[in-house]
């Protein structure tokens, strides 16, 4: 039942993150915050993934803002 739920939240995680989703998160201006995703999109483009502009991977964001569990 426990396992049930896990996923069921899972599923409902956002994959990506907007500029709105990341100026709530950490309290700045969506100007701002789409600068935050400029300079980590370039990043990940570094690395030759795909990017979507606009819009952030979410696990990456987490991982690079210091927020993700580990």
């Amino acid at each position: 039942m426990e396992d049930e739920n896990m996923e069921e939240i899972k599923e409902k995680e956002k994959k990506f993150l907007t500029a709105a989703d990341i100026s709530d998160l950490i309290g700045c201006s969506e100007s701002y915050a789409y600068s935050v995703i400029r300079k980590l999109n370039d990043e990940l483009q570094e690395q030759k993934y795909i990017i979507f502009r606009g819009k952030i991977n979410a696990k990456y964001f987490y991982k690079r803002a210091g927020l993700a569990d580990e």
